[in-house]
């Protein structure tokens, strides 16, 4: 019994050995431009893209480059970032939207996109989470195309003015199967004839994130634990 102690306690420590992190912080003193990190991407040159109060930073593991305003972006206190399938950089803020290619950044004002929330993949452009709505957004045939779609809640009014009190659970989200899921206070939407509908959770669960894994199964985080959605029923 003592050496089978002794064994469990040399396999635990050889697991816990196993299990250590060396954890990096880059912070200011590193070259970021702002402490508050809202968003994170990596393009196919493995740059690294980050959305920050101060602008928007790309990353190559050496050394930071910043694109803010002075380059032509719209607001520097951006609230996420994404890389789209052509390799053009996607930068959300309380002003409207902004594509990076190559040296050009293009601009979408709030007054046609809305007040940027959240930013998601897709197969073609990204699509845009705001106070407006949801949309897709691409830049095609030396264009920049935007597509509306309609969610049944009003998303109507201004981002909180304090900048860190911003949403953080809402979200918009498109699987390998395309699949595409919306998620606005604590209700998740999915995409469905082009419109959104309402999938349905116990009236206290609050769903604040979705992703899927290496299988394609898709996964609710929520307030009450970890649900997977099979088609439109989470289990």
């Amino acid at each position: 019994m003592r050496f089978a102690i002794i064994t469990c306690f040399i396999i635990s420590s050889l697991m816990s050995i196993a299990q250590r992190y060396n954890i990096e912080i880059i912070g200011l003193k590193d070259g970021v431009l702002h402490s508050l990190v809202t968003g994170i991407d990596q393009d196919a040159q493995g740059k690294v893209w980050l959305s920050t109060g101060g602008g928007l930073c790309n990353y190559n593991g050496f050394e930071f480059k910043y694109l803010t305003t002075r380059d032509g972006l719209n607001y520097t206190r951006l609230t996420d970032v994404a890389v789209d399938a052509e390799g053009n950089i996607w930068a959300g803020s309380s002003l409207g939207l902004n594509m990076v290619r190559g040296n050009r950044i293009l601009t979408i004002p709030k007054d046609t996109i809305g007040e940027v929330v959240s930013l998601g993949k897709s197969n073609y452009g990204v699509w845009v989470l705001s106070n407006k709505g949801v949309f897709r957004v691409a830049y095609g045939k030396d264009k920049l195309e935007i597509l509306q779609y309609s969610l049944p809640v009003n998303l109507s009014g201004s981002l909180n003015p304090i900048f860190q009190d911003r949403p953080l659970t809402d979200f918009v989200f498109q699987s390998s199967l395309n699949h595409v899921y919306v998620g606005h206070k604590g209700i998740l939407y999915k995409l469905s004839n082009a419109t959104f509908i309402p999938l349905t959770f116990e009236s206290s669960v609050y769903v604040n994130a979705c992703n899927e894994n290496a299988n394609g199964h898709v996964y609710a985080a929520t307030s009450n634990g970890l649900y997977r959605l099979v088609g439109d029923n989470p289990v």
